[in-house]
């Protein structure tokens, strides 16, 4: 007896209405098995098995499915179905074929083989939700009602993940703790002579030399006598680099503007290196010269400019190159203490140099806070521009969950800002206070909180979060290093001569 028209257009709309509520359901699932993944921290090899046994898994669901439509008359749906798995699993077969090419090309392939483990568990619980129906529905159990009770508990959780957290207080403060910063344009703009617009965009000079000076005694000396020539050649096609150096030494202090846009320009370190460590080279020569008041007051230039880049900074990529800089030249400064005599003026001129600074606990504490409000506005432009400008690589072994099509799903703006706050907080304090065991822990239940099991709200903020936020344990050592440096130098400097 054939169908009467009207039952065959319910069937259609039945149809379509589930194909619809179960693919937002596997993509649901999908999301939840990210978050399950994240449990163990993902590497190549980790993320490639996945992608295997999953691709197993989809070939197995098809499979079934196909037996399953032998026992009855094969459904449009069920052929469409069918064939769209198979050219998913092709295209996930190439997107593998690609990350192995990345990977030899060493630019990442994390994220590409994350992406096909998305792609392939989407596809599996889609096959599952279909396998489902199609049992329900030979006893009659997937009627009106139960599409509406799954319905209306999808529609719950999509509100739940869509609803937007509050701004924490957390985030005011660290605002205010950072306000009031040293702005200067001109200065500001003089730092990013070697960096791209609003910088001037110079080109360091190729040096004729390539240097590999040793850090320790007596091979340091060594190698600097060895390779005076050299040291000197360069230093000499540094020319337009020690100009702009002498610049900023001269100046009371270097401004910082960064406000933390994708495309803002921060300062090139290539430079601030070739110059640290040949200006710090030349200083030692001289001290082995015989010449201790030009060694040293050679060092104090580099020291000097180093100091002005840490505060204040608006970036840590900034407060890490100042570190750099003032870390290089006291170690320097120790050299030609041991290897030449420096009078007693330049002495004192150098010891207050390095007691001119600012509290080295509120300087770190500053440091860290103001690298929250820049990671905070690279999430705000996220927001704003709907995705990084990134390759799926250079996003990070799980971008595709917050740079793709489901991100309002995914990615809650204000709360990702209010963890990143939160976190520093804490974290600025265990800093400043040197606590770095406690720092340590606190880095390890970061992690916990940010990847444990069953959290499915704001998937892509916590991953962007977990991808973007550096260890701050190491950052504190090497600056904690650093200021043990300036102490014991400025304790040797005001110890009375003998």
């Amino acid at each position: 007896m054939p169908i009467p028209s009207k039952s065959r257009a319910v069937l259609v709309l039945e149809t379509l209405f589930d194909c619809v509520l179960l693919a937002v359901v596997s993509l649901l699932g999908a999301m939840v098995g990210a978050v399950l993944m994240q449990g163990i921290r993902p590497d190549t090899q980790n993320l490639a098995r996945s992608v295997t046994w999953l691709a197993v898994a989809v070939v197995i669901a098809l499979a079934g499915w196909a037996w399953i439509e032998t026992k009855r008359r094969l459904r449009p749906v069920s052929c469409g179905l069918v064939t769209g798995g198979m050219l998913l699993v092709g295209g996930v077969v190439c997107l593998w074929i690609q990350a192995f090419r990345l990977e030899l090309e060493h630019t990442g392939s994390d994220g590409v083989l994350a992406v096909a483990a998305q792609m392939l568990m989407f596809l599996l619980l889609l096959l599952v939700c279909f396998m489902a129906r199609h049992f329900a529905l030979g006893r009659r159990w997937w009627r009106w009602p139960a599409r509406a009770a799954l319905s209306a508990a999808v529609a719950v959780v999509v509100v739940y993940l869509k609803s937007d957290a509050e701004e924490s207080p957390s985030v005011v403060r660290n605002r205010e703790a950072v306000s009031g910063y040293y702005d200067d344009e001109a200065s500001y703009l003089l730092t990013l002579r070697y960096s791209p617009k609003p910088g001037a965009g110079l080109v360091m000079a190729e040096l004729p030399h390539r240097l590999n000076i040793p850090s320790e005694e007596p091979k340091r000396s060594t190698y600097l006598k060895a390779h005076r020539e050299e040291i000197e050649a360069n230093w000499a096609a540094l020319t337009d680099v020690r100009a702009w150096w002498s610049e900023m030494a001269a100046l009371p202090a270097l401004g910082d503007r960064t406000s933390g846009r994708i495309d803002q320009p921060i300062m090139k370190f290539t430079p601030v290196r070739a110059y640290t460590h040949h200006a710090l080279a030349v200083a030692e020569l001289r001290a082995l010269d015989g010449d201790g008041d030009g060694a040293i007051s050679m060092v104090s230039d580099v020291f000097k400019v180093g100091a002005y880049l840490e505060f204040p900074t608006c970036t840590l990529v900034r407060g890490m190159v100042a570190v750099f800089v003032q870390r290089n030249a006291l170690k320097s400064a120790t050299f030609i203490f041991e290897h030449a005599e420096v009078s007693r003026q330049a002495r004192g001129e150098f010891a207050a140099l390095l007691a001119a600074r600012h509290d080295p606990a509120d300087s770190l504490r500053r440091m860290l806070l103001a690298d929250g409000i820049y990671t905070e506005n690279v999430v705000r432009s996220v927001d704003n521009a709907g995705s990084l400008d990134m390759s799926v690589g250079e996003m990070g072994d799980w971008a595709f969950i917050f740079g793709g099509g489901v991100r309002w799903l995914t990615f809650d703006t204000q709360d990702t800002i209010n963890r990143i706050h939160d976190e520093l907080e804490i974290q600025s304090d265990l800093a400043a206070a040197r606590d770095l065991d406690a720092l340590r822990r606190r880095d390890d239940e970061m992690w916990r909180e940010l990847h444990g099991l069953f959290q499915i709200k704001n998937i892509g903020g916590r991953m962007m979060m977990s991808l973007m936020m550096p260890a701050y344990t190491s950052i504190t050592r090497r600056y904690w290093e650093k200021e043990d440096l300036r102490q014991a130098m400025l304790t040797r400097l005001t110890a009375p001569l003998d």
